[in-house]
């Protein structure tokens, strides 16, 4: 079947800085990773995007999502936040792309982060992988309303 060439991988981030930036200052920074991220994959001709989608949680309430569907190399970002300034956001980056391992999909994400850590903005980006992630909750939307980063209805736990 032509979807099991897609291999999903799922990436922890965490970005962090000492000083606190905007959420817009956030979005351009990750949008720059995405796009260094999405640019890298698509020179290898082998390789097919299906998506890159990522959720930026800024705290329980507050979130910026990102996709990317296909070669386009065109970042969609849409800002959920009624805070402005912060100094930390995990994410969590969910890939599906074909022709490509998990580790050359990392060593692409790592050199990302590396451009940005080094833009001179002082932040910290950490990836974990390997890792079983798992959400037993989100606060992103309600019981009955569809989930802004999937599009699907999930089960909440309690």
């Amino acid at each position: 079947m032509y979807q099991e060439e897609f291999l999903p991988v799922v990436f922890k981030v965490e970005l962090r800085s000492e000083r606190t930036f905007s959420v817009k200052k956030w979005q351009k920074i990750i949008d720059d990773i995405f796009c260094s991220y999405v640019d890298d994959i698509s020179k290898n001709e082998e390789c097919l995007i299906g998506h890159i989608k990522a959720l930026a949680e800024i705290d329980k309430e507050n979130f910026i999502k990102y996709s990317c569907i296909n070669d386009s190399n065109h970042i969609n970002s849409e800002v959920h936040c009624k805070q402005n300034n912060i100094n930390k956001i995990n994410m969590i980056i969910n890939s599906l792309v074909s022709n490509i391992s998990e580790n050359e999909s990392c060593q692409f994400l790592e050199r990302s982060c590396l451009v940005a850590e080094n833009a001179g903005d002082q932040i910290n980006i950490e990836i974990v992988k390997n890792e079983k992630i798992t959400i037993e909750k989100t606060h992103h939307h309600g019981e009955d309303e569809v989930c802004p980063i999937c599009g699907e209805h999930h089960l909440h736990k309690d």
